[in-house]
Parts: structure tokens; C-alpha cells; sequence
């Protein structure tokens, strides 16, 4: 029973130590990212679970004065200090109570994201196809149309190029109608993505879309 207290004790100590090394960490990542270190205030300094400390921080400026507390968090796995922190990402990283919370009430979102994600790859590779074979009934409306106008100048050419010509002109019209509905709906998906993927990457980490 005494082993295991002093286990118990002991690992909270190499925590209690852990954390405060990340601090440090922090604190002189900020120092280097000021220009007066020796002004440096703090508030609310604490480590958090996966290497990160978040906090508030104040400095004099160039200008000799305090520019007021500023929020960070720093990563120490990347050792990287985000001094301008997004709400999404302070409320996630800086409060181990409601990191579940937040992913459980996010994770629809996530999930709309990734189908809007593969809706828009779809959409891209079904617009190579739809331009390749636009490219080729151009050239053959452009070969009709010399057939159709020399038959009709009574030349050489063969009269059912004119025929084919009404067939393929109108292929190529719907293709170009098709074309650019995907565009306007993958322009839709793109800024619909782009307007959550920094917010639900803060929350989720890096989200890849499955190849389809």
C-alpha cells in the first residue's frame, strides 16, 4: 500500500515538474518574440495536457509603453507560439474539461465538412472529363462546319454534315451548361470550406479528405 502512495506521489511531482518545464519553455519562446524581454508581465500562466501552456502576456513596445495583456498558447511538441489565438482554439487547447465537449458539438461539422470535401473533389475530376470531351466535340463541330459550309456552296463535303452539326452543337452546349453549374456549385463548397477548415483544424487537428 505504501509502494503504490509513493508511486502515486511520485508521479505527480515528475507532473507537477513536467508543467512547469513547459512554462518555462513558453516564457522564453515569448521573451524571444518581443523587443523587451526585461518588461515582460504575466497572468494565468498554466500547462495544460498535450504539451501545451496557455496564458496572457504583457510587454513594452518599441514605443517604450504596454501594449496590454495578450492571450497565447504554445505548443511544446512543435515549439510553436500562437500569440493571436482564435476563441475556437483557446477554448479547446486552454480547458481540458470541455475538449470532449467542444469535439462532441463540433463533430457534425466535421463530418459535413469531409462530404462537402469529397462532393467538391468529385465535382473537380468530373470537370477534367467534361473538358476533355468538350475539347473533342470542338474540333469536330469546327471540321462539321467547314463540311456543312461547303456542301451548302455546293463544293465538296457530305449534306449530313450539316445534320451533325445541329447534333454536336448541341452536345457542345450542354457540356458548357454543365461545366459551369459544377463551377458554381464547387466555388460554393470552396468558400464554405475555406470559411471552417482553420476553425475545425484548430479543434480536430489536420483533416484529410479521403481520396475518391
Amino acid at each position: 500500500m505504501l509502494n503504490k502512495k509513493f508511486i502515486f506521489i511520485g508521479f505527480g511531482i515528475l507532473m507537477l515538474s513536467g508543467c512547469g518545464g513547459n512554462i518555462d519553455l513558453a516564457k522564453k519562446k515569448i521573451e524571444s518574440s518581443v523587443s523587451d524581454p526585461s518588461s515582460l508581465q504575466y497572468r494565468d500562466v498554466k500547462g495544460y495536457s498535450e504539451g501545451v501552456v496557455c496564458g496572457e502576456f504583457n510587454a513594452k513596445n518599441k514605443m517604450g509603453g504596454y501594449a496590454g495583456f495578450s492571450k497565447f498558447i504554445f505548443s511544446v511538441s512543435g515549439d510553436q507560439l500562437d500569440a493571436t489565438p482564435s476563441e475556437d482554439k483557446w477554448s479547446y487547447l486552454c480547458n481540458d474539461g470541455e475538449k470532449k465537449q467542444l469535439k462532441f458539438s463540433r463533430s457534425d461539422e466535421l463530418k459535413k465538412f469531409v462530404v462537402n470535401g469529397l462532393i467538391y473533389k468529385s465535382n473537380q475530376k468530373i470537370r477534367v472529363e467534361y473538358s476533355e470531351k468538350l475539347s473533342r466535340l470542338e474540333l469536330e463541330v469546327s471540321a462539321l462546319e467547314s463540311g456543312c459550309m461547303r456542301s451548302k456552296k455546293g463544293v465538296t463535303g457530305d449534306t449530313g454534315d450539316c445534320s451533325m452539326l445541329m447534333i454536336k452543337s448541341s452536345e457542345v452546349s450542354s457540356l458548357r451548361t454543365s461545366i459551369s453549374r459544377l463551377d458554381t456549385e464547387s466555388a460554393k463548397l470552396k468558400r464554405w470550406m475555406d470559411e471552417r477548415e482553420k476553425s475545425l483544424t484548430e479543434v480536430f487537428g489536420e483533416i484529410e479528405i479521403p481520396p475518391i
